[in-house]
């Protein structure tokens, strides 16, 4: 009979003491390591089974151990890089310990290193797109403002929310959760949406140093701001001008800067914590999660340290608070007619309806709370799908509550992809058996496909709708998903003006009544009518307009939070007049020179109505002391004569 330790522990006595292999010292294998009957460490490092008829005691897949140190393995991410087998096997001629970078002068090409060559030219080619793609975002980005999301902006829009679902698909596959393979392969090829530049050929820039390569990663963010910053100093050089190059103005160079770090802000956040993920080996040690080769605690990893909390703190929470701060002073500044503030946050608003534009705020805290889910459960997958899920639980919440977004489409898609979103990080979708496996790999198959599907359709309805707008259709009904129609206009406007006459002719105390009993709801969208009769109707840079418009203005300022669109299109003269420091609007302010676009609430026609003196009906003289009650019939009656 052959003499051996039990299955499931390896004889370490060939190594430990110079004694003939008949001396057996059993100890249990661990995590890591393949041990069948008559294990050895011998056998293990020779790959050769102990006897003709006993498996080879091996290395699992996965899994790295030295040639010094076999019964000390590490786990390897991502797990195929790692083949198993005997000590110091690495698949594709990797490196490390345990396997996780290229030789210098080699990059890893999908599944094998390979030298660089034209993967060094095609990470220039890559960087030019990006620079150039950066600098004419300045272009499309500061365009005229509208009440409704044109084509166009609809489809900016739709770009916004299909590289947000792809940033939250590749945080997903950051998660330590055992993920079925469709989804961990779905995942590795979006990896770029968290500046992981591996598929980049990143390391035939910086060399195969995990350290430099989260360097480089850390500045992507700081350079891509200091080149606009270039960009706009370039523009105001006169030699430049005098070859055509349109002269950038500061608060629209600002506004590019913060919609730039707005798309990518889960993916700075996520980068700014990636060396705060660190991973547990069955060894005891821990490395940094994307870096495996750096071990949390030494030097190295006090440099990664370092970039990540200053990238956190400036262009992580530095961010989140400015557009905090921004979106509580908007009106106030709207008001005033500070408009150098104003259009440098657009970002802010243009995508949102002017009385939910603090939605912009809900977005950063979903993107951080994703990267924040990342790293608080690395080492405890399910605390990371809980984290997710709540985060997602509260954005659909407020997402389906308010209806942020100025295209009914763009807010049905959300809604979609969030829910999607939501079913994928449900801990139901991890393969925790082996009865599981094959449900939850069909079911994410589906759940990929009703993404790839959704995304298809929304980016579809926006082409046809531009497509309906260049060949001069109807395109309103179809972005809208049917629930406006722009050529109703005249029908609202005449209701409008009934409604008008017959509120003008109650009794103050009866509607007061009235409105005492309503339901809140009701109420709220009295005071929203209010609010965008205030703002939007009255126009802040019309020198005609009288002081009834300007009382109304500021009436629903202290009932609501508007912006105006004249403001946030209002032209930026290089040099700013100091704001009056009084909260009355300004007189007058340049308009931008773009034809402004025709909406459902006919500003023109306002305007124009505007300009033509009407008579007060009964109530004071404007240089009497009006009552409360005058006050308001005289606002009320302006509304009508003036704005309808």
């Amino acid at each position: 009979l052959d003499c051996g330790c039990t299955a499931g522990s390896i004889n370490v006595a060939s190594v430990a003491t110079n004694v003939t292999s008949r001396v057996l010292e059993c100890l249990p294998c661990g995590e890591g390591l393949d041990c069948p009957f008559s294990s050895s460490v011998q056998a293990l490092l020779t790959g050769q089974p102990s006897s003709s008829e006993q498996l080879a005691t091996r290395i699992q897949s996965g899994y790295f151990a030295t040639v010094k140190d076999p019964l000390q393995p590490f786990r390897c991410r991502p797990a195929p890089w790692c083949p198993g087998g005997m000590p110091g096997t690495c698949a594709g001629g990797l490196k490390g310990e345990p396997c996780s970078f290229c030789p210098d002068g080699k990059s890893w090409a999908g599944d094998m290193c390979a030298d660089c060559g034209a993967a060094a030219v095609g990470l220039v080619v890559a960087i030019s797109l990006a620079l150039m793609g950066v600098r004419t975002a300045y272009f499309y980005t500061n365009s005229a403002v509208t009440a409704q999301a044109t084509p166009f902006k609809t489809f900016q829009m739709a770009l916004g929310l299909v590289a947000n679902v792809l940033q939250s698909l590749a945080l997903f596959g950051l998660m330590s959760a055992k993920w079925p393979q469709t989804f961990e392969m779905a995942s590795s090829h979006l990896q770029i949406f968290v500046l992981d530049m591996d598929g980049l050929s990143l390391g035939c820039l910086v060399g195969g140093t995990s350290s430099l390569s989260y360097v480089a990663t850390a500045l992507v963010c700081p350079l891509m701001l200091l080149w606009l910053a270039l960009c706009h100093a370039l523009s105001q050089a006169r030699c430049f001008r005098m070859w055509g190059l349109e002269q950038w103005k500061l608060p629209l160079t600002l506004n590019t800067m913060g919609l730039c770090l707005q798309l990518g802000f889960g993916t700075i956040a996520a980068a700014a914590l990636k060396p705060m993920m660190c991973y547990k080996h069955p060894n005891g040690r821990y490395s940094v999660f994307s870096y495996p080769s750096i071990f949390c605690g030494d030097a190295k990893h006090g440099l990664l340290l370092a970039f990540g909390i200053s990238s956190l703190m400036v262009f992580v929470v530095g961010f989140l608070v400015t557009c905090s701060y921004a979106v509580w002073e908007l009106p106030r500044w709207s008001v005033k007619g500070e408009h150098g503030k104003v259009q440098s946050f657009r970002f802010c608003t243009a995508n949102f309806r002017s009385d939910t534009y603090g939605f912009i705020v809900a977005i950063l805290c979903r993107g951080l709370g994703f990267a924040i889910a990342v790293v608080a459960g690395t080492n405890v997958p399910p605390a990371q799908t809980a984290v997710a899920s709540l985060v997602l639980i509260i954005y659909l919440v407020l997402q389906a509550s308010l209806r942020p977004w100025k295209a009914p489409a763009i807010n049905v898609a959300d809604a979609v992809f969030t829910g999607i979103l939501l079913t994928l990080a449900s801990r139901s979708l991890q393969v925790d058996s082996e009865t599981e496996a094959e449900f939850a790999e069909s079911f994410t198959v589906i759940i990929l496909m009703l993404i790839l599907f959704c995304l298809a359709s929304l980016v579809l309805l926006c082409v046809f709708g531009m497509a309906l707008k260049f060949a001069g259709a109807n395109w309103d009904k179809y972005l809208s998903l049917g629930g406006y129609d722009n050529h109703a206009a005249r029908k609202i406007t005449q209701s409008l003006k009934e409604c008008a006459k017959a509120l003008m002719e109650m009794d103050d105390a009866y509607l007061c009544k009235e409105i005492e009993t309503m339901n809140s709801y009701d109420v709220r969208t009295i005071l929203n009518l209010i609010n965008i009769l205030g703002a939007d109707f009255h126009d802040v840079n019309d020198p005609t307009s009288n002081l009834a418009l300007a009382q109304l203005s500021q009436r629903a300022s202290s009932i609501g939070s508007r912006v105006r669109l004249a403001v946030l299109n209002a032209s930026i003269t290089q040099n700013l007049e100091e704001p009056d420091e009084s909260d009355d609007p300004p007189t007058s302010v340049a308009l931008a020179d773009a034809d402004p676009p025709a909406t459902p609430r006919i500003a023109s026609e306002a305007v124009r109505a505007s300009e033509t003196p009407v008579p007060r009906s009964d109530g004071p003289s404007e240089a009497s002391d009006p009552g409360e009650d005058d006050d308001a019939r005289h606002w009320k009656s302006h509304i009508v004569h003036n704005i309808l």
